[in-house]
């Protein structure tokens, strides 16, 4: 989360929110945030700890806002579990929802090689896939290694976009 620096009165989307952890610390950094999982019992386990938080059925690949809305994605241990087609889907669809200048904050493990799918629980996000996944759309990459797997990729864009 602090690789994502949220800022009092920023807006956030936290995608694969699961209970709503992620978002709740960005909360406490005074952003007002929003949550989409793909799983109901996740969004009411969310809801139920931090109410503030403005919760939406969906997924990476069909996130149910309007274009330009946020100024910051945020998305922790929930990437990994899309093949590598869908991961490119997934950061234009996280583009789309931005505003110009957003960023992307993504927490997980990761895996030095590449492989057909981005990878699974057991394995981890093929790093160098969400790096040129990122870049592809138009993003300066910073990573940080966390932890023997754990990797924090945050992204900014080279030059404002418009949103859609």
């Amino acid at each position: 989360m602090k690789r994502a620096a949220p800022v009092h009165g920023e807006r956030g989307l936290d995608i694969g929110t699961g209970t709503g952890n992620l978002a709740g610390l960005c909360l406490e950094a005074g952003a007002a945030m929003a949550a989409v999982d793909q799983s109901k019992e996740m969004l009411k386990a969310c809801r139920r700890k931090f109410p503030e938080v403005e919760t939406r059925l969906g997924n990476f690949l069909a996130l149910p806002y309007l274009d330009g809305r946020f100024d910051f994605v945020v998305s922790s241990f929930a990437l990994r579990h899309l093949t590598g087609s869908q991961m490119l889907l997934a950061v234009q669809e996280m583009r789309r929802v931005l505003k110009p200048h957003g960023r992307i904050c993504i927490a997980d493990l990761m895996t030095a090689g590449e492989s057909g799918a981005c990878g699974s629980s057991e394995t981890g996000l093929p790093l160098p896939a969400l790096l040129d996944a990122l870049e592809t759309n138009g993003y300066i990459t910073k990573q940080d290694q966390m932890g023997e797997r754990l990797h924090v990729v945050l992204a900014v864009p080279v030059r404002p976009h418009r949103p859609g």
